[in-house]
């Protein structure tokens, strides 16, 4: 009998990510925060594939942030 684990979600996947970034608690659920804001999901209801959705938009910005200051 196969056993499926079931995803976190919500504020335990939010633990989860900033526990696994190794840096300081208040910056990444700040920087959390905010991007959820930006991407109108909510930290208490958030699913993986949001995260996942979320974490794109943040690594478009920063390199969209990265090239205008090179260019």
């Amino acid at each position: 009998m196969e056993v499926l684990k079931e995803e976190p979600e919500g504020s335990a996947l939010v633990h989860s990510l900033v526990s696994l970034t190794g840096l300081p608690e208040f910056l990444v659920v700040s920087e959390l925060e905010e991007l959820f804001e930006r991407t109108g999901y909510a930290s208490e209801r958030i699913k993986l594939e949001q995260l996942r959705e979320a974490l794109l938009v943040y690594l478009e910005e920063v390199n969209a942030s990265f090239v205008d200051t090179k260019g």
